[in-house]
């Protein structure tokens, strides 16, 4: 990934989206999960899916999704690697089937 696209990526993984890493697919999604009685978010989740196996690889619950991002980018999910660490395979792709 280049660097403006990779700033890009990161700055947006509060959005849905989708990347490749050799030839899997990962699904990231992030959502408010707890609400409090008038509504107010209490935690919000954030999860890494595989599609090619249909296993969740990653799953986070914080208090915000900034804290959730921070873990998934210091957890080792891609074949034993961070997320930083593999950024040069990965590819966005909108194709998420």
């Amino acid at each position: 990934m280049l660097n403006s696209v990779l700033k890009e990526f990161v700055e947006r993984l509060d959005e849905e989206q989708c990347v490749i890493f050799r030839d899997k697919k990962f699904f990231l999604s992030g959502c408010p999960c707890k609400f409090d009685e008038k509504g107010k978010v209490l935690s919000v989740s954030f999860e890494v899916f595989e599609v090619t196996t249909k296993t969740v690889v990653f799953y986070a619950e914080k208090n915000t999704i900034a804290e959730c991002i921070d873990a998934f980018l210091d957890a080792a999910i891609f074949d034993g690697k961070r997320f930083y660490d593999v950024a040069d395979e990965l590819i966005p792709t909108d194709d998420w089937l």
